[in-house]
C-alpha cells in the first residue's frame, strides 16, 4: 500500500511536518553539452534552459528561498533575548547591489573589532537585503549571541555602518521570528496576487541570493519518513510540546500540510 511521505523540518523551537502525495527525491542525470544546451542522460532529451530575467519570473524559487530563510532564522533565534534586529539604510539613493555587499562585509568586520575592543562576544549574523520602492537597497541583519544580547548604542552602529542610518527593531515580543521577518521582507504573492512589496521582485537581479549567514549559523534539521511513522511521532509530540498553529497550504500540483509545534521551555536543572 502506498504511504505518503512526510518531510520533518526542525528549526530551533519550531517543528514543521510537510505531507506530500508524491515525492521524487532522485535528481535527473543532466549533462552540459555546451554553453546553451543540456542533455538528460537517462531520457536522451536535449533542451536549452530558458534564461530567467528576474525573480518575478521565478516566483516559486523566491518562495523556496524565503522558506529556507525562515527556517534558518528559527533554527538560531529560539531565545529572542539573544538577538538584535538591525536595519541598515543609506543616506543617498544607493542602487548598486555589489556595493551593498561590499559595504556589509566591511561593516561586519568593523562590528567584530568593536566587540573585541569593548569586551563583548562576537555575534553570529543572518543578513538579508531588500529593495525600496524607489529602487534603493537596504539590509536587515540579525545579530545572534549565545547569551543575552549586549547593549550597543544606535549611534555606535551608525558609526560602524558609515553609510547612513541604523534602526533597532524589538524581537522579544515575537515567538516565530523567522516567519515574521521573512513575511516582512517579502509580503509576496497570495492566491496569485502581489502586494506592494511583491511588485518589487523585478528589482532583484537574476539568480541573486538575497541573504547570507556567518559560519557559525546552524542549519535546520530535515528528516524524511512515512506518514504512519510521522503520526506516531505526533502523538508523542502533543504530550511534550505545545501546539501553536496548523496551516494548510495548497501548492500546485501537490497539496502540502504544515503542522507547527512550539517546544515547551526546558526545566532548569
Amino acid at each position: 500500500m502506498f504511504e505518503r511521505q512526510v518531510k520533518i523540518i526542525t528549526s530551533g523551537n519550531i517543528i514543521q511536518l510537510q505531507t506530500f502525495d508524491r515525492v521524487n527525491r532522485k535528481p535527473p542525470k543532466i549533462t552540459r553539452l555546451n554553453a546553451t544546451t543540456w542533455a538528460n542522460t537517462e531520457s536522451g532529451e536535449i533542451y536549452q534552459p530558458q534564461i530567467k530575467e528576474s525573480r518575478k519570473d521565478t516566483y516559486n524559487g523566491l518562495k523556496r528561498s524565503m522558506a529556507n530563510l525562515r527556517n534558518i532564522i528559527n533554527a538560531n533565534t529560539d531565545n529572542p533575548e539573544n538577538v538584535r534586529w538591525i536595519t541598515l539604510t543609506y543616506k543617498e539613493n544607493m542602487t548598486d547591489t555589489k556595493k551593498l555587499m561590499k559595504d556589509l562585509t566591511l561593516y561586519q568586520k568593523r562590528l567584530e573589532f568593536y566587540c573585541i575592543k569593548n569586551g563583548l562576544d562576537n555575534p553570529e549574523h543572518i543578513t538579508a537585503i531588500e529593495p525600496q520602492e524607489r529602487g534603493a537597497w537596504h539590509a536587515h541583519t540579525l545579530l545572534i549571541w549565545q547569551k543575552k544580547a549586549p547593549y550597543i548604542p544606535k549611534a555606535d552602529l551608525e558609526i560602524l555602518w558609515r553609510n547612513g542610518f541604523a534602526k533597532i527593531t524589538k524581537t522579544t515580543d515575537c515567538d516565530n521570528l523567522g516567519a515574521y521577518l521573512s513575511a516582512y521582507l517579502s509580503d509576496t504573492m497570495e492566491d496569485g496576487k502581489t502586494t506592494k512589496k511583491g511588485n518589487r521582485l523585478h528589482l532583484y537581479p537574476p539568480n541573486m541570493k538575497f541573504y547570507r549567514t556567518s559560519q557559525g549559523i546552524k542549519k535546520p534539521s530535515i528528516v524524511w519518513t512515512t506518514e504512519g511513522n510521522a503520526r506516531k511521532n505526533i502523538s508523542g509530540l502533543r504530550k511534550t510540546y505545545e501546539t501553536t498553529k496548523i496551516i494548510i497550504i495548497d501548492d500546485s500540483p501537490t497539496s502540502i500540510r504544515y503542522e507547527h509545534f512550539n517546544r515547551l521551555p526546558e526545566k532548569s536543572q
